[in-house]
């Protein structure tokens, strides 16, 4: 999922000041999406209006004609470790409200 870096620096220094125990963590904005509902949710919220198209992974490589490595159909991080040990962790289009706000793009 997206992930503001203001967010990724906040969940850093909560679970530092938590004291939460040592492990591995995914620290992400909370949720899902994708990059055609990531791009349209941009431009919704900046008042932009522009179509867009979904494209697959594989129509996108073979447009492009890039040679990419091989990635899993489904690469969500859960982020419950986290939340579990007491971490807040915005959710990503509230954070990209923030963010766009932050630019003056919204």
């Amino acid at each position: 999922s997206p992930t503001y870096a203001e967010d990724l620096a906040n969940i850093i220094r909560e679970a530092i000041e938590k004291k939460i125990p040592y492990g591995i963590y995914n620290a992400t904005n909370q949720g899902y999406t994708n990059w055609y509902e990531f791009t349209k949710t941009i431009l919704e919220y900046a008042k932009i209006d522009c179509k867009v198209n979904p494209v697959t992974t594989e129509e996108y490589i073979e447009m492009m004609k890039i040679v990419q490595a091989k990635r899993p159909k489904n690469s969500k991080l859960s982020k419950d470790k986290l939340i579990n040990a007491g971490v807040t962790v915005p959710e990503w289009k509230e954070s990209l409200k923030r963010y766009l706000v932050a630019e003056g793009k919204m």
